[in-house]
């Protein structure tokens, strides 16, 4: 009798190790519930004053891209006025008189898409 006692209660404490393991795997490895330091180590920034001043900076910018004319034909650059976004097929004089003329001084958009429907509004 004494050693059927001793086999039950070594299954039944292998069995509360068992689900003490699971369980406590499953919480440290479900990433909603794990703490975050365990999970990742988080980055601290230096200057928090710098960060947010370059993040006002690029909020601050009246546009990304600009449309010029060059030999002809019209080319988007980034808002630094000296990368190439991209080349296109739309000839100045296929343009109305007066988006020709905006595009000769440079013409500016703020997102991608602004951007896009203008360019498809014109091309062929």
């Amino acid at each position: 009798m004494k050693k059927t006692n001793r086999i039950r209660m070594f299954f039944i404490f292998t069995a509360i190790l068992v689900c003490a393991a699971y369980g406590m795997g499953y919480h440290y490895m479900n990433p909603g519930n794990a703490p975050q330091d365990l999970l990742f180590a988080k980055e601290e920034p230096e200057n928090i004053e710098e960060e947010t001043s370059i993040e006002s900076a690029n909020m601050t910018l009246p546009y990304q891209y600009l449309v010029i004319a060059e030999d002809g034909y019209l080319n988007v650059y980034m808002d630094d006025k000296q990368t190439l976004y991209m080349y296109t097929d739309i000839k100045l004089e296929e343009l109305p008189l007066e988006t020709a003329q905006k595009v000769s001084k440079g013409l500016t958009f703020k997102t991608l898409e602004d951007l896009y429907r203008f360019l498809e509004a014109y091309s062929s």
